[in-house]
């Protein structure tokens, strides 16, 4: 029970632990959650839904944009226009600035490389990542929609780097204002939860 109390709200957007047409589930959900033994051995919805997704290759339900007062969707379009007139100096600040970027002495390993005597630049893979990333945070903010592209292992890495710093550099309202800013974050944390 709990593995469908858990799936509903992100798969079909409805919750009956929330709904007042539910009591008598709501009691007895209420009265196993009490349960020192059941405490032992529940899962969380978030874990749960985790496996669920990678087992059964299932995205959440693209919520979209219902529900939502015209400010928020208001915030998130300014959010999305910002990243796009941005993109090109966002990326080069995630790929340069975020640690994605080591020269030849880092300890982690190298991901700049110098050809023919040019200066040194990051393997092409990282930028195209992290551009990756910029669009999957602006068609979130803009639809709702958080299916995760096609990335490799390598890819999402760099695309969890990329939203993880992306949502603590921007700010307001510098870069946009305090509305869109909150707006941006909120939805890097969400998709910060799909990467892998």
């Amino acid at each position: 029970m709990e593995r469908v109390l858990s799936l509903l709200p992100v798969s079909r957007g409805f919750d009956p632990l929330k709904d007042p047409s539910y009591p008598g589930l709501q009691a007895w959900h209420a009265a196993i959650d009490a349960l020192p033994a059941y405490q032992k051995v529940k899962s969380d919805p978030e874990t749960l839904r985790l496996l669920f997704a990678k087992r059964f290759k299932m995205e959440g339900a693209a919520s979209g944009l219902q529900g939502l007062d015209a400010a928020t969707i208001t915030a998130r379009k300014e959010a999305a226009a910002k990243i796009y007139a941005n993109r090109s100096a966002i990326v080069q600040d995630i790929v340069l600035k975020s640690g994605l970027s080591r020269p030849r002495g880092s300890r982690y390993g190298q991901t700049m490389y110098s050809y023919n005597g040019y200066e040194a630049a990051p393997s092409p893979g990282i930028p195209e990542a992290v551009e990756a990333a910029l669009l999957w945070v602006s068609r979130y903010l803009l639809t709702g929609d958080s299916a995760r592209p096609t990335l490799e292992l390598e890819g999402a890495a760099v695309s969890a780097v990329a939203l993880a710093y992306f949502r603590n550099r921007a700010s307001a309202p510098r870069d946009m204002s305090a509305r869109a800013a909150e707006q941006l974050r909120a939805a890097c944390d969400h998709l910060l939860t799909r990467v892998f």
